[in-house]
């Protein structure tokens, strides 16, 4: 597209806001007469591609160069930048000069440095959002049925630091995600009314009552099925949410509180929502090991966004698949079921682990009834005898059995005093026989331990 009037960059001027400025010196009524929505898209963020380079070249007939201000984040989880990609301003600047600075993006960036006032992001008249648009260089609403001059309003925004700003913003990613920002890729921010987070967030983040009702009650009353979830995996992403705040809220007192609120009503309409862990986050909450992992990730029970054959520490993985699986199959009566947490003890000496109980329960091998409760280990409920006969029958028919050191000196009562004593007992051969337990992390023993184990 050739134009008439070719502008100059001024100093601190954005680059949308040059763009915009070209589009109007040169009578378009709107700055998609000149670039495309994917170009405004780009522009926004401040990053120009080789093709723009040439476009901007072509069009002016000269080399441009835009340099911002505002950085990149090198190491945020969350952002790739404090820019914000959607208009905040100061009309009473525009309305002297016209131009749009780069320094009002900065999401850090909440008053003009010449009028102590605070920016605007959506117009007072008629509340909607600005724009990108060619009325924002008179200081104009960019709504089309509004387009009144932008004035003051009274500011509600708090006095915040930089830190707190952050804070505010973070709460807004992981509510509009529902805690799936911690398994995404870092974004620019595009939130549309930063002046709307930020008050409205620091209330949350200040006020018992509204972190409950905004934050809380819809994550565990979610419209989807999340009645499938333990209210612990429910509620992970808030204990993330409270391990990247920089402020030590109020929250940091009140959030256990919540943990075992109220719960969604089952609904076979309801579709199962994905829920994305990393690897070292399932054994942590769902307290499985990472054979665990592996063994139901291969019976499709997990899923990974890339195709592995092996699940590693950092992996991402859904797991939606093993709750509707526990549902699907639990039974609908749980008569004299105890939960597993409280049977643990009886079998613990045998170490099934839980990938073969739960594999035995989706197989119909072994009877349980699903019902979430706070943990996943406290939602599964069995018959306690024939849990206990699993467990032995699991540990007779595999040639050894792994355990941790300290549940293998807890169990057996052991020490190095009396290591050699035990060598005996189990009539280990040389090649397997313990030496000094301090040197060892697991120990994988040979099934001749079910004599020891029976008596205890």
């Amino acid at each position: 597209m050739a134009i008439t009037v070719k502008l100059i960059h001024k100093s601190g001027e954005s680059l949308v806001g040059f763009v915009i400025r070209l589009a109007s010196s040169n009578g378009l009524l709107s700055v998609r007469d000149l670039i495309t929505n994917s170009k405004l898209t780009r522009f926004s963020m401040a990053k120009i591609s080789k093709r723009d380079s040439l476009w901007f070249s072509n069009l002016l007939k000269r080399d441009f160069v835009f340099e911002s201000d505002i950085p990149l984040l090198k190491n945020n989880r969350f952002f790739k930048s404090w820019r914000l990609t959607q208009p905040k301003v100061c009309f009473k600047c525009l309305q002297e000069t016209g131009v749009l600075q780069d320094k009002w993006q900065h999401m850090h960036c909440l008053k003009c440095d010449i009028h102590d006032s605070s920016f605007i992001t959506a117009c007072p008249t008629c509340k909607t959002p600005l724009q990108w648009e060619v009325e924002l260089l008179e200081g104009r609403c960019t709504n089309k049925e509004c387009e009144q001059l932008l004035v003051d309003k009274n500011s509600n925004i708090p006095t915040l630091s930089s830190m707190e700003i952050d804070d505010c913003v973070l709460l807004n990613r992981i509510l509009e995600t529902q805690g799936n920002c911690f398994t995404q890729q870092p974004v620019y921010c595009d939130i549309q009314d930063i002046n709307q987070v930020l008050s409205s967030n620091y209330q949350v983040l200040n006020n018992k009552v509204l972190f409950y009702d905004q934050v809380i009650k819809p994550i565990i009353k979610n419209s989807k099925c999340l009645y499938a979830y333990p209210s612990n995996i429910k509620l992970f992403s808030l204990k993330f949410l409270i391990q990247h705040l920089n402020k030590a809220w109020p929250i940091l007192s009140w959030l256990a509180d919540y943990f075992k609120k109220e719960k969604q009503v089952p609904s076979i309409f309801e579709s199962y929502p994905e829920h994305w862990m990393r690897m070292q986050d399932i054994e942590e909450v769902l307290k499985f090991s990472r054979e665990d992992v592996n063994q139901l990730y291969r019976k499709s029970l997990f899923k990974s966004k890339r195709d592995q054959y092996f699940i590693k520490g950092c992996t991402v993985i859904e797991i939606s698949s093993l709750f509707y699986t526990l549902l699907g199959n639990s039974t609908k009566n749980r008569h004299n079921y105890q939960s597993y947490l409280k049977i643990h003890n009886k079998i613990k000496a045998y170490h099934t682990p839980i990938f073969a109980i739960i594999e035995a329960m989706i197989s119909g091998e072994l009877l349980y009834h699903y019902s979430s409760k706070h943990t996943l280990l406290e939602s599964l409920f069995f018959d306690e005898q024939e849990l206990i006969e699993f467990s032995k029958n699991w540990l007779l028919a595999h040639t050894s059995t792994s355990i941790g050191l300290d549940d293998f000196v807890s169990i057996f009562d052991v020490g190095e005093s009396n290591i050699d004593a035990l060598n005996k007992s189990l009539l280990l051969p040389d090649k397997t026989k313990l030496y000094r337990l301090s040197k060892l992390k697991r120990i994988a023993l040979p099934n001749q331990l079910h004599r020891l184990i029976y008596k205890n």
